[in-house]
């Protein structure tokens, strides 16, 4: 169960979503999704033993939470001054959002492969949710981008590419492949 300080940080970040303000908006979504990711990976790892992933998962876990608040920061910052400097803000940080969620999703499809069969298919969903997050990052990549800034995009949709096949294999895991 929730403690009662990450419900009220859920509840909070959750009423600001759905609120009048527009930030935060996607990308510290996508940095949730990725915390939610990660710590499926962890239970896994847990129940399997592996601590070198366990530690690993907490790690990128709260990574995740870090760039959910320099993302919605970005944004906010992006919206009032509209330059240049803003805008390279708000397209890095979803390519960093994106490469994070890559490491989770492949540190998902390892817990998938060394966990326990009853346990398996959670890493595979954190896996699954975390390659979501990349592809959803690279679409902000896309439309928040400079006409010319096509490296960024060329380097979250490697990444996505790289998370897709991380996330076939984890579920691979469940099939017996």
């Amino acid at each position: 169960m929730a403690s009662s300080s990450l419900q009220d940080v859920l509840a909070g970040f959750l009423a600001s979503l759905g609120g009048e303000e527009i930030a935060p908006a996607a990308g510290p979504s996508l940095s949730l999704v990725a915390v939610l990711a990660s710590a499926l990976s962890e239970l896994t790892a847990q129940l399997a033993g592996e601590e070198e992933l366990v530690e690993r998962a907490r790690e990128l876990r709260a990574e995740a939470a870090s760039l959910a608040a320099l993302d919605a920061t970005a944004y906010a910052d992006f919206l009032r001054v509209r330059d240049s400097e803003a805008r390279r803000r708000i397209v890095e940080l979803p390519v960093r959002i994106a490469g994070l969620a890559t490491e989770v999703a492949e540190l998902a499809a390892r817990a998938a492969k060394r966990g326990k069969p009853g346990s398996a298919a959670d890493a595979a969903v954190g896996s699954i949710l975390a390659a979501a997050a990349v592809q959803a990052a690279a679409l902000l990549v896309e439309v928040n981008r400079e006409a010319d800034d096509g490296d960024a995009l060329g380097r979250a949709r490697m990444l996505g590419a790289r998370a897709s096949e991380a996330s076939r294999r984890a579920v691979a895991v469940l099939a017996g492949a």
